[in-house]
């Protein structure tokens, strides 16, 4: 076989020179110096077409296959390692999670993934683009090598997480990650929300929470009057101050949180975490003169795109034990033993909120008049809003709401309702509808189902299936009575629109089947077992109910069960009574 093949451009048949007339690797071009690596290399190799006029480059190297696209209108090729790990594809949740954090670490490699039908295993490929006008053969030589580096870590990484994780095709790892950030945030607004009414525990640039707040707090009416020493323990140092107007207006969150302001016009500022925990010990004295001690124990709980959350904990040293001092005295006068409440910080500038929010309200406007551009629900009910303090808490609640931050959106969603609600005397607009939607759905995920219902029947009679059917499922889930003529209303309706259609549309056949199961879910609700049953075998012929009915009617074999037992204890009881 000649060291140089004869190949194709899309020019004209080319044969490259013999090795006594090769060029420099500047004279070669992308194709040519490729080819000479090749050779250079030992690697038999076989050409294909490809879109585009793209060229493959199937070869062996090191006893292992890999492909080169060469890309013919750009001087860009991609070394391809089609088959660098396997496994049964009962671990595909696996190896995507793998591929993802593999690819959030490697700049120049890609991992994708593919099933392979033949044995229908799962197959992980690597990529690596190459942007040069020429190759060099020990540069060329380092691309491949490289990949066997990715396949040893990946390989070890991935058989140590199949492992650990036994039956691993049931769990989504992206999905239950998102969902436990979304539960944790969910949690921690909601604390935010409940936890000492009328305290506000997030800081931003309008507002900074300060020792003093937090003194006030932490000793309720034995307020210090003057602070006479703070400690900052960080890590291995300890930073002592003793002036009284400085500790009184130092930020609470300054040990762990830096703040970092932009130093020029349109720069960012940056805020993250410092450190993950601190001490602060404040020495002051109270109205008589008495010096007393608090620690406050600082430690970070966690970030998401636009808060950082902390927590602070503080212990006041207990009262002497001493005669003079009853009981009575102790209790009436003594500070709270300990204290924990969770604070936040804001990352996003308010003032950067209202720029994007203007931003994109022009970006709406202007597409609502453009015929060829569709816009979404939303962003068509931003685009015809007139107030703009509306416009920018309908905006950032959706974002919070998207996030799951329901706490978060709940009070920008209630801003702009409490405004539009003046507004809309005569109708319900869209706008109004879709914050009472979205503030039955934030009260309906934090618990709060009465209050859920009180704005979710503002949208009963809306034309929107995603708002009717958040108002049966608050109804159903709080187990009111008033569902069943909800849904019964609802399926006259639809058999009263549709009745000289010869089939049901798609998104109302899914409609209809959520009626159906959450009417025979609520008759359980109302001991109505053998309606329920009934209602539950019935659905076992709809596939979209199929499997929900399966497990109901698993659910009322086991209640039925339960009753079984608990009768015949208190039959059982009856007769011992008797004898």
């Amino acid at each position: 076989m000649p060291l140089f093949k004869k190949i194709k451009s899309k020019n004209s048949n080319q044969v490259c020179k013999a090795p006594d007339q090769v060029p420099s690797s500047i004279e070669m071009s992308l194709e040519e110096s490729l080819i000479y690596c090749l050779d250079s290399l030992n690697c038999k190799f076989e050409t294909r077409k490809g879109d585009a006029d793209d060229v493959f480059y199937d070869f062996k190297y090191q006893g292992k296959y890999f492909t080169v696209r060469l890309f013919q209108k750009k001087s860009l090729l991609t070394i391809i390692y089609p088959y660098m790990f396997g496994t049964s594809v009962d671990n595909l949740n696996i190896v995507r999670h793998m591929c993802n954090v593999f690819n959030n670490a490697c700049y120049c490699h890609k991992l994708l993934y593919s099933i392979v039908k033949e044995d229908y295993n799962a197959a992980v490929h690597c990529e690596m683009p190459v942007m040069k006008n020429s190759l060099e053969v020990e540069d060329f030589a380092s691309y491949l090598d490289s990949f066997f580096n990715v396949q040893h870590d990946f390989s070890i990484q991935i058989d140590k997480e199949i492992n650990e994780n036994k039956g691993g095709y049931y769990r989504d790892f992206e999905y239950h990650q998102a969902l436990d950030g979304r539960e944790l945030t969910l949690n921690r607004e909601f604390e935010l929300k409940h936890q000492n009414e009328g305290v506000l525990v997030r800081s931003n640039e309008d507002f900074t929470y300060t020792i003093d707040d937090f003194m006030q707090l932490a000793c309720d009416d034995i307020a210090p009057a003057i602070y006479s020493k703070l400690r900052i323990i960080e890590d291995d140092s300890v930073t002592t101050y003793d002036d009284d107007q400085m500790i009184r207006e130092m930020p609470l969150y300054a040990p762990i949180i830096e703040v970092v302001e932009p130093d020029y016009e349109g720069e960012e500022r940056e805020v993250r975490f410092e450190r993950q925990n601190a001490i602060m010990i404040v020495d002051y004295q109270d109205a008589s003169q008495e010096t007393h001690s608090l620690t406050i124990n600082l430690v970070a709980r966690g970030e998401d795109n636009s808060t950082l959350y902390y927590r602070a904990y503080a212990a006041v040293e207990p009262a002497d034990l001493d005669r003079s001092h009853s009981l009575t005295t102790l209790n009436e006068n003594a500070s709270k033993e300990l204290i924990s409440i969770l604070l936040t910080y804001d990352k996003v500038y308010m003032l950067k909120k209202v720029q994007e929010f203007d931003f994109m309200w022009k970006e709406y406007q202007d597409r609502l008049n453009d015929k060829n551009v569709s816009l979404t629900t939303d962003e068509m009910i931003i685009a015809q809003l007139s107030n703009a303090h509306v416009g920018l808490n309908y905006y950032w609640g959706r974002r919070y709401f998207s996030l799951g931050q329901y706490a978060q959106a709940l009070k920008l969603f209630m801003n702009a309702f409490h405004v539009l609600k003046r507004e809309s005397l005569t109708s319900v607009s869209d706008a109004l509808e879709s914050l009472s939607f979205y503030i039955g759905f934030c009260l309906c995920e934090m618990g709060k189902l009465d209050r859920a219902f009180y704005y979710l029947e503002i949208c009963r009679g809306s034309s929107n299936i995603d708002h009717v059917q958040e108002l049966v499922n608050v109804l159903a889930n709080a187990g009111d009575f008033r569902v069943f003529y909800y849904i019964d209303n609802y399926l006259k309706v639809v058999e009263q629109n549709y009745k000289d259609e010869p089939e049901l549309p798609e998104h109302i056949v899914r409609f209809v089947s959520f009626l159906k199961r959450r009417h025979a879910y609520s008759l359980i609700s109302f001991g109505k077992l053998e309606e329920a049953e009934s209602e539950f075998r019935e659905l076992l012929e709809d596939p979209l109910s199929k499997d929900y009915a399966i497990n109901e009617l698993a659910y009322i074999q086991r209640l039925r069960r339960c009753d079984t037992a608990q009768e015949s204890d208190r039959t059982q009881s009856e007769i011992q009574q008797g004898e």
